[in-house]
């Protein structure tokens, strides 16, 4: 068995280990995160749903014996999607979100990716901002894509190079998936 990536501690966090998501934290998981996906679209059964396609991996930090963030990608043909980038409310501001999203990316790259994409609804500032911060630059929008009436707003896409040969941790969360035809995103 390989041992998960070990981070160095996070400011006034603890640490934070970084590993596989296992079956057996996915429903742990997504009842932390109900809270923060209102419209049902975090749930167990939809995130076995996402490690069940090719391609797809997610990663689990782990600050105190706790659940507190999590990241879900996918890598087709030379694409990354981040589909889910997740750091419950106790642990932001503590570096896991950027732990977790960079280790994705490596991952990405090692599998061959040279580009990786994803989306923030435009009434998330600090989202945003930490995509910027990040070097991700915008790409395009979704109009009406979260909430419905009065609460929808559009998702914003955005999208990075990743450096090709860029290192990654042996125990890669994201297994590359061979497409044909038009390129997955």
């Amino acid at each position: 068995m390989i041992p998960p990536l070990m981070i160095p501690p996070l400011g006034d966090a603890p640490g934070c280990e970084l590993q596989r998501l296992a079956a057996a934290d996915i429903e742990k998981v997504a009842g932390q995160c109900r809270n923060l996906f209102e419209d049902g679209t975090w749930c167990a059964a939809a995130v076995e749903r996402s490690l069940d396609a090719p391609g797809c991996g997610a990663l689990l930090a782990r600050t105190a014996g706790h659940g507190a963030g999590l990241v879900l990608a996918r890598v087709a043909a030379d694409e990354c999607g981040i589909l889910w980038l997740v750091v419950l409310t106790p642990w932001r501001r503590r570096g896991i979100w950027r732990n977790l999203l960079q280790a994705a990316l490596r991952a990405a790259a090692s599998l061959g990716a040279e580009t990786a994409y994803l989306e923030a609804a435009e009434t998330n500032r600090a989202a945003i901002d930490l995509y910027g911060a990040e070097g991700f630059q915008p790409c395009g929008r979704r109009r009406t894509y979260y909430g419905s009436g009065r609460e929808a707003c559009d998702a914003l896409l955005y999208k990075k190079a990743l450096v090709s040969g860029e290192s990654c941790p042996s125990q890669s969360p994201v297994k590359r998936v061979k497409t044909t035809g038009a390129r997955a995103r």
